[in-house]
């Protein structure tokens, strides 16, 4: 029997070079462990005009302009002197040629994840998006992957959950305040690398029955077990008891960290097993 949730997948990933453990190889790891039969959507690119629904037109252009300009490590590195406001990049992150495009399809395949009318859907995209804000951008990230997806179903009740080892700051300011949306972080620690008091599954149960989302969104990071933050069977119950609550909603996976090569790809499969058995 085919598996019920889909994967989106885009191999223009593989534009962004990316550094340090921010690779291609990576999200390739997790594409090789997917089952023969499970069905594989690829996506088109967003455009520049659903980019500007979230990020400044400043931000986009310099992005782009970056991408075009820097063809080598060390010249992105100049530039990125020149464009320090825009690029917060003291971990790395990454915009050479070839980047703008790759981040328009991860974008891409986040929007045909929440407008299409799969059931189950593992967004399975790089470079990463949720440390990425209106006007600059941080943590391995460029465009916001889950904003400019979820730009585009307003009025639809989302719970966010971010399963990331890092808060997600971008996706939180973004939607601070907002009544159609709501975020939710089982993060371990900021970027700066200040400790966090993580919520309980009782208070992310309160939060489902008060809410009442239509859309489950949840931020797949593996960095957590990737850095010994906590255990894979712990990391994996948190995933089941989340899913509980998956009957009669729509549930959207976006890759986000998880960096092992050696791991990634078993960390995928069994979260799209969990998923599987959830809708």
């Amino acid at each position: 029997m085919k598996p019920k949730t889909k994967v989106i997948y885009s191999p223009y990933h593989r534009l962004h070079i990316g550094t340090g453990p921010e690779l291609p190889e990576r999200v390739e790891a997790a594409w090789r462990s997917l089952e023969p039969e499970r069905e594989i959507l690829e996506p088109e690119k967003a455009t520049e005009e659903q980019l500007l629904k979230v990020h400044s037109r400043d931000f986009v252009k310099t992005v782009k302009d970056l991408d075009a300009k820097a063809k080598t490590l060390a010249q992105y590195a100049r530039m990125l002197e020149r464009n320090r406001k825009y690029m917060r990049a003291v971990d790395g992150t990454c915009i050479v040629r070839g980047s703008f495009e790759a981040a328009q399809y991860a974008c891409g395949a986040t929007l045909e994840a929440v407008r299409g009318d799969c059931e189950a859907v593992f967004a399975l995209v790089r470079p990463p998006g949720h440390h990425s804000h209106r006007s600059f951008t941080h943590g391995f990230c460029i465009f916001n992957n889950t904003c400019v997806a979820l730009e585009s179903r307003r009025k639809t009740r989302v719970l966010i959950v971010d399963l990331d080892l890092h808060f997600g700051d971008g996706v939180y300011f973004f939607f601070r305040g907002r009544k159609d949306v709501q975020y939710l972080s089982f993060a371990f620690i900021r970027l700066d690398g200040k400790l966090l008091r993580r919520p309980s599954i009782e208070k992310f149960n309160s939060t489902v029955s008060s809410f009442d989302p239509e859309i489950l969104y949840l931020i797949m990071g593996y960095d957590a077990l990737d850095f010994g933050y906590t255990e894979t069977s712990r990391y994996f119950r948190l995933l089941t008891a989340i899913l509980k609550h998956a009957a009669g909603r729509r549930v959207i996976m976006e890759l986000s960290g998880g960096y092992n090569t050696k791991t990634i790809g078993g960390y995928v499969k069994k979260s799209l097993e969990i998923l599987d058995n959830a809708v």
